[in-house]
């Protein structure tokens, strides 16, 4: 062989081997950090309009289980009731209505009622909090006042004016929130321009009840403040041994969620200033300088963790008018927010702002917002989304709940149910709103539940890492992970059943542990994805939120009770 040619034919066998090499290299499944912990998946059929024309809505949960939700409307603070879990709601009534006002030279203007703000105390009594408006600036001051229903909301007393700011826009008050002690202590937070006549500036105040908010402080406590800046929309609640008050704050351009945090035995002893250990941005990846993320919304979950939403100009126009309501997912600290997700699909030329959040149940939380988003007028609307949280796996039987939610995307979700029995893995998921389309396997109504049966959390499909498939038609489809793909294995030992139902199907499933190798009661990892379907050419996919079909770091961690 020419020498030229041997040495061109050790390079190109050279290149090849190393391609190789590398291919494969790359193609090992690569460990990667789990993601535990809540998610929050919205649930697209339960959007619903509770009023046609409003804003600023605030949703509770009364100690009668009836739904009471106030919001802004025609100039007035409004309020609706539902006695049946939001199926219907009361007519408006109002309970802070705008009035004509007049001062000590004789001098009036219409006043105008807005931020409504509703809460119950532990015992029974409800507050409405709400912030004067003057039509006509120079004449009355802002202020900020409350009601009290001693009946559960049937009747009123008379109006409280708890403070009196200036009587200018940039010298009044705004934004009223309230939170009840251990101690039953009432604090009243809100934000307040009075004290900064002479510049821009804003802090968070404070006032205080000992005597469940039926007199209050005449003197304001300093909560937070930043020089030069506004501290705004305070929302607080109690975690462990502190007070955690979520606050929007423009350290840089535009406005961002932060917290300020005190001790409860000793609240706001001092306030809490720009450079305090005790002030911290809220999300855990920050946002770029110049996108808006205000008006902060703060709630706690039955598990501990965290909920905080805010209206967010990211990735929309630079037009906060055109804000858009987002949620983010927060520890028991109320700290590291993450798992963002958009509870409304806005268009670009539409808003979701003044949002809050609520608890619907022990397994489902309520985003209200006040938004455009399918409607000529900005109206309230609320959707409910499932809280999702790594699973305790049930001895035997399921629970009443769904613990896995699929069903952001379209009218089609399904709602999955694990439990262990002595056998395997059992699970059934119930889909609803599906057209039962196809026969082919990936153009078809179906479900796939996926394991990683040892919890190795691994970036690309890999050994002890499973998917099953069924159809619509009961078609058992079972792959198992191998170097970064998917590789068809027999289903032998799977009992799967799907059947009809009215709305969609039904589908069970037996998964014996020697089927995923599982020899010992260490953590699994689970995942659902649905795929729905109406024609060969128009149908989706979608998996639990956070997730990645091929990724099982991402799904949700499965623990034993024992």
């Amino acid at each position: 062989m020419n020498r030229r040619v041997w040495i061109g034919t050790l390079l190109v066998l050279g290149l090849i081997s190393c391609k190789a090499e590398v291919t494969n290299e790359e193609s090992i499944p690569q460990k990667q950090t789990p993601i535990d912990g809540v998610r929050i998946a919205w649930d697209n059929n339960s959007t619903e309009c509770i009023a046609q024309q409003g804003g600023y809505p605030r949703l509770r949960r009364l100690q009668d289980q009836s739904l009471i939700v106030v919001y802004d409307g025609q100039r007035n603070v409004m309020m609706r009731r539902s006695y049946d879990d939001g199926k219907t709601w009361t007519q408006p009534q109002a309970i802070f209505t705008h009035h004509i006002q007049e001062n000590d030279k004789g001098e009036s203007c219409e006043v105008n009622m807005a931020n409504a703000e509703i809460y119950q105390l532990s015992n029974g009594d409800l507050i409405v909090g709400c912030n004067y408006r003057p039509a006509q600036d120079g004449i009355v001051p802002y202020a900020i006042a409350i009601k009290r229903s001693k009946d559960n909301g049937n009747s009123w007393q008379e109006t409280q004016v708890l403070y009196k700011a200036g009587t200018i826009f940039g010298d009044g008050c705004w934004e009223p929130s309230f939170l009840e002690l251990p101690n039953g202590d009432v604090h009243l937070y809100f934000a307040n321009e009075s004290p900064y006549r002479e510049s821009d500036e804003q802090e968070i105040s404070v006032l205080v009840s000992s005597d469940k908010g039926e007199n209050w402080s005449t003197e304001t406590q300093k909560v937070c403040f930043r020089n030069n800046r506004r501290d705004g929309m305070p929302v607080a609640t109690l975690i462990d041994n502190k007070i955690v008050v979520v606050i929007e704050d423009n350290n840089i351009s535009q406005f961002k969620p932060y917290t300020v945090r005190t001790n409860i035995d000793r609240p706001w002893d001092a306030p809490v200033l720009a450079d305090s250990e005790f002030r911290a941005y809220a999300l855990q990846e920050k946002l770029s300088d110049d996108v808006y993320a205000g008006a902060p919304y703060l709630l706690k979950l039955p598990s501990g963790e965290t909920l905080l939403s805010y209206q967010t100009t990211g990735g929309r126009t630079n037009d906060w008018e055109k804000s858009t309501m987002e949620v983010a997912v927060g520890n028991k600290e109320a700290r590291s927010f993450t798992k963002l997700s958009r509870p409304f699909n806005v268009p670009l030329n539409c808003e979701a702002k003044w949002n809050s959040l609520a608890l619907f149940n022990d397994y489902q939380v309520a985003a209200l917002a006040s938004t455009n988003f399918n409607s000529p007028h900005i109206g309230v609307w609320m959707k409910k989304g499932y809280i999702l949280q790594d699973i305790t796996l049930p001895q035997n039987n399921y629970t009443t709940q769904p613990l896995l939610f699929v069903g952001e995307q379209g009218n089609t979700q399904a709602q999955g149910y694990v439990a262990e029995t002595n056998k395997g893995l059992k699970v059934r998921v119930d889909v609803n709103g599906a057209s039962r389309f196809g026969t082919q396997r990936d153009k078809c109504d179906a479900v796939t539940v996926s394991i990683d049966s040892q919890n190795d959390c691994y970036s690309t499909p890999a050994k002890g890492i499973y998917r099953f498939t069924v159809t619509h038609y009961n078609r058992c489809y079972v792959e198992q992970g191998d170097s970064g793909h998917w590789k068809s294995i027999p289903t032998t030992g799977i009992e799967h059943k799907a059947v009809e139902t009215n709305n969609g199907y039904t589908v069970d499933m037996l998964i014996p542990f020697d089927v995923i190798k599982k020899e010992n009661r260490s953590a699994m990892r689970i995942n659902l994805t649905l795929s729905a379907y109406q024609s060969e050419y128009v149908g989706y996919k979608e998996s639990l939120p956070h997730t990645d079909e091929q990724a099982s770091n991402t799904w949700i961690r499965i623990d034993y009770k024992n």
